[in-house]
């Protein structure tokens, strides 16, 4: 997850294409996105989800969760609706165990919260995200990006993101 983040919001896919395609010595490589002092927001804050947050902190990102309730002890924000998480983060990272209660719970509805400033980090399950509607957001600009794990019908990616270009989407064993 970790390095899911560093590489769609520091561009690191599409820095090395532009360095191999020889653009490198013609112009500059565009802007990427400084982590620190952005918002990592994690589902699921268990074990997992704690190292990422540990991890994401150590780089100066703000942590905030959700869950299904607040963790006493936990020196992270707790927001009790999945979309006002989305709504605050940059960074959405789906870290909460799969099955029937979080079948598609990030939806249309929480990808249009996280916007187009977002991006989708997935390393949980497949079947948490509603993939159509990702790839509509991915088609749309709804959001800015997103770095996949895991998908619905693994090993299969569906067609629609590899087709889209690596700014857009990440996937570990596509982008690297």
């Amino acid at each position: 997850a970790t390095g899911l983040v560093l590489m769609s919001g520091r561009g690191f896919a599409k820095a090395d294409r532009f360095v191999r395609a020889g653009q490198w010595t013609q112009r500059g490589f565009e802007l990427t996105t400084k982590l620190a002092g952005r918002t990592a927001g994690i589902l699921g804050l268990g074990r997992i989800g704690k190292a990422i947050a540990k991890r994401l902190e150590a780089i100066g990102m703000r942590i905030a969760y959700t869950g299904r309730a607040a963790q006493p002890g936990v020196p992270y924000r707790f927001l009790p609706d999945l979309r006002a998480l989305a709504r605050e983060s940059d960074f959405l990272i789906v870290a909460c165990p799969g099955g029937a209660a979080t079948r598609h719970i990030v939806d249309a509805d929480v990808l249009a919260a996280l916007g187009a400033k977002g991006t989708l980090v997935n390393i949980a399950r497949g079947s948490i995200v509603d993939e159509p509607a990702l790839v509509a957001a991915l088609e749309a600009g709804t959001i800015k990006g997103a770095a996949l794990d895991v998908f619905a019908d693994e090993p299969n990616v569906p067609a629609a993101l590899l087709r889209m270009d690596v700014a857009r989407f990440y996937d570990k064993r596509v982008a690297l």
